[in-house]
């Protein structure tokens, strides 16, 4: 699939050293994926699936995820 973001091996290795082989999000070193901007397909990184996925459920929108953390702080019970 590197080839589908224009990534050699090479570049990629460089990705996941630069993210230290943890998702950028969570820092697990589980299923590391590379993420991609889908507006513009440019790479931004390496992300678990899980955190990659949530991305796109928000549909890579700012205004989405901070209304989803502004809906986590105001309902959270601990």
């Amino acid at each position: 699939r590197l080839w589908k973001y224009g990534l050699t091996k090479e570049t990629y290795h460089d990705l996941v050293v630069k993210a230290e082989h943890r998702c950028e999000i969570c820092g697990t070193k589980e299923n590391l994926v590379v993420d991609h901007c889908h507006a513009t397909n440019d790479v931004r990184g390496i992300l678990c699936w899980s955190c990659n996925v949530a991305l796109g459920h928000f549909k890579d929108s700012k205004n989405n995820l901070q209304k989803a953390m502004d809906y986590l702080w105001k309902n959270h019970n601990s």
